[in-house]
């Protein structure tokens, strides 16, 4: 999620001044500032009067009306920035198609009136108009039906005070999805929070969860799953287990989709703090109290028993175990989750269900489950399968394709190499590598894989074109495949001088994504996960220090914490983009010193490294310029390795 736009409007005013968004001179035609909330209670509206002057024709789009509001004190704001106060109203025009359903040409506008001190009423065509509106006092928002709140936001900030809230019902009965939350606070200030920048609220005295980027009340959905559960499509709310695809069970009420082959259902918690959304996709197994259950199978989630029929038809439940890659192994009866959409003589394995004897709950694990391989016994055939981009496939079949693989990236074929372990030993074989996942042929075709985020491994070597290629497990700024770690390429590794490419670069670029210096300076001091958090934070105490204004301190938060997640995309990518410049990472292998390299260091560095060799001395000034730069490192190296005093 890349991330959705952060949509914060912030609303400022004193005592009897108007509430209304901040300007935005890029709107074609002036609206109504005022609170909708405010408006609703206090616009009062005249008769309708039939306009002649447009009503000649007979359609019902040539028949107009208008109504006024009862004149209050108001504003009107040209697009040149002159504000009119005084008398205002607003006329509102229709025409009688827009009083129908699906009438072509159904029209309406509204216009404002303004008639300031000793003048006469006056009025402007939305164009010419910035904004305009009524005003009102803290009494007038008092006079509303407001809740005490309290939002807990996804970037960890806390917000109190009154709420107003926007929604839209949700399709089952009796539950309210919120779309957007308006929180003020003591100054009167208003920051709107969109639903899916919220990850839990309190209202009045009901608590909202986030479920699917949605707010939802738990009090609602057990009401909507349990006495309106028919109307709503499933069968009434029992209590009983959930065991999620990653290995964790979860205990509480669930309703599961009233349907001969259900796909969905909603699980609760017993304390009501933790509702989820079931299915295929995320359900290892629902274990009902009564003994019911269902397993995902295809898309669906069916009965166990018509689940256990058809793995035993494809002879799919069998022996065998299951091993993860912290050692952990589940031995029992396993069977397969294949993927629906392939061909079917060709399915995938998209996950392995474990079945305990004893009959309590299974599990359900996919990749991400953490499983190194898992083997199945067929008839006294032992078949090992592995994971494999998302898949699991006979490591038989890995082996011999990996062996047949003719990448263009020589890495990514099978090369004769050796193993490192965190423990010193020392393994031979052939590997096969990407930039977070390393394949390990050893003897008897034995396939071992070591993910970079693992630490399993000191470095490993392949052996390519008769030069060993050495490569180490590092740490990474942007998260990728869902890891903070890769593998990085020592290149020199075995000369007196090697260098590699940081991936985890700290020097800050400046003027960049429009961050200010507390956001920059708690970047290079953050670890990856807490990057955008601490921004944000920084960003909110700046803000708070400088202006005491909380709503404005919300909005410099958020603002932030989303620019740093969308900036963090194009970390290291180019000194166009990113937080961070571009970095090598330069090793005296003679003592273990460490150089770091970028644009901005790069002449000074090398200088003083190059300056002790006689083949750099002997150089012109315009060839010294074009070695002790960051884009000619190879050669600055090359130098190094070859320096003679």
């Amino acid at each position: 999620m890349i991330y959705k736009k952060l949509i914060l409007i912030l609303l400022s005013f004193v005592l009897i001044a108007p509430l209304y968004s901040q300007p935005n001179r890029n709107k074609k035609y002036g609206y109504d500032a005022t609170f909708w909330k405010v408006g609703q209670a206090k616009y009062e509206w005249g008769e309708k009067i039939k306009n002649k002057e447009r009503s000649q024709g007979i359609s019902k789009a040539d028949q107009w009306f208008y109504k006024d509001s009862q004149p209050l004190p108001g504003f009107v704001e040209l697009k040149d920035g002159t504000v009119l106060t005084g008398s205002f109203k607003k006329r509102h025009h229709w025409n009688k198609a827009s009083e129908y359903s699906n009438v072509e040409g159904a029209s309406e506008y509204d216009v404002p009136w303004i008639k300031e001190e000793g003048g006469e009423w006056r009025n402007f065509q939305l164009s010419d108009v910035e904004k305009y509106g009524i005003y009102y006092t803290m009494d007038d928002l008092n006079a509303g039906p407001f809740d005490i709140g309290e939002l807990t936001l996804k970037n960890g900030l806390t917000v109190k005070g009154r709420v107003f809230t926007l929604y839209w019902k949700s399709p089952y009965a009796g539950l309210k999805y919120y779309g957007k939350i308006l929180i003020e606070g003591d100054d009167l200030n208003v920051v709107s929070y969109q639903s899916d920048e919220i990850d839990e609220a309190v209202i009045g005295e009901e608590k909202w969860l986030n479920i699917d980027d949605w707010l939802v009340s738990p009090k609602n959905y057990r009401t909507a799953f349990t006495e309106s559960a028919q109307s709503n499509g499933y069968l009434p709310m029992k209590p009983g287990n959930v065991s999620m695809r990653n290995g964790a069970i979860i205990k509480g009420s669930i309703a599961i989709e009233d349907q001969k082959k259900p796909s969905k259902a909603f699980f609760i918690s017993e304390d009501d703090s933790y509702i989820h959304s079931l299915s295929y996709k995320n359900t290892g197994m629902i274990k009902f109290e009564d003994g019911s259950t269902y397993v995902p199978n295809s898309i669906y989630l069916v009965d166990i028993d018509f689940a256990m029929n058809k793995w035993s038809k494809s002879e799919d439940l069998q022996p065998g175990k299951i091993v993860f890659e912290n050692g952990d192994e589940l031995v029992g009866n396993i069977s397969f989750d294949r993927d629906a959409n392939v061909v079917k003589s060709y399915r995938f394995i998209d996950a392995v269900f474990f079945l305990p004897s004893d009959g309590s709950i299974g599990y359900l694990f996919d990749e991400e489950g953490g499983v190194d391989y898992f083997e199945h016994n067929l008839n006294g055939v032992v078949t090992k399968y592995v994971p494999v981009n998302g898949k699991f496939v006979d490591y038989k079949d890995f082996v011999q394709e990996l062996s047949s693989n003719s990448s263009n990236e020589p890495t990514k074929n099978l090369q004769p190499g050796y193993v490192v372990m965190a423990d010193g030993t020392k393994k031979e074989g052939k590997i096969a590598a990407t930039k977070y996942k390393m394949s390990f042929i050893g003897n008897g075709n034995d396939l071992e894989q070591f993910k970079a985020y693992q630490m399993k491994i000191n470095y490993y070597v392949q052996k390519i074109d008769g030069k060993e290629r050495k490569f180490v497990p590092m740490p990474r700024r942007a998260k990728a495949f869902g890891s903070n770690y890769q593998y990085v390429e020592i290149l020199e590794h075995d000369k007196k001088f090697s260098y590699y490419e940081n991936p985890f670069p700290t020097n800050v670029r400046k003027g960049i994504s429009n961050l200010g210096g507390a956001v920059i300076n708690s970047a290079v001091s953050s670890a990856t996960d807490d990057l955008s958090e601490e921004a944000a934070r920084q960003a909110a105490k700046n803000e708070y220090d400088n202006s005491q204004d909380i709503a404005a301190t919300a909005k410099a938060a958020n603002q932030s914490y989303y620019a740093t997640q969308q900036a963090l995309e194009g970390v290291g990518a180019s000194d166009e983009g990113g937080i961070f410049f571009e970095e090598y990472v330069l090793i005296d292998n003679s003592n273990g010193q460490k150089y770091v390299i970028f644009k901005k260091n790069d002449k000074q560095e090398l200088e003083a490294l190059l300056s002790s060799c006689a083949s750099y001395q002997q150089m012109t000034e315009s060839e010294k310029k074009k070695t002790a730069r960051f884009e000619d490192i190879e050669r600055a190296v090359s130098i190094l390795n070859n320096c003679k005093n």
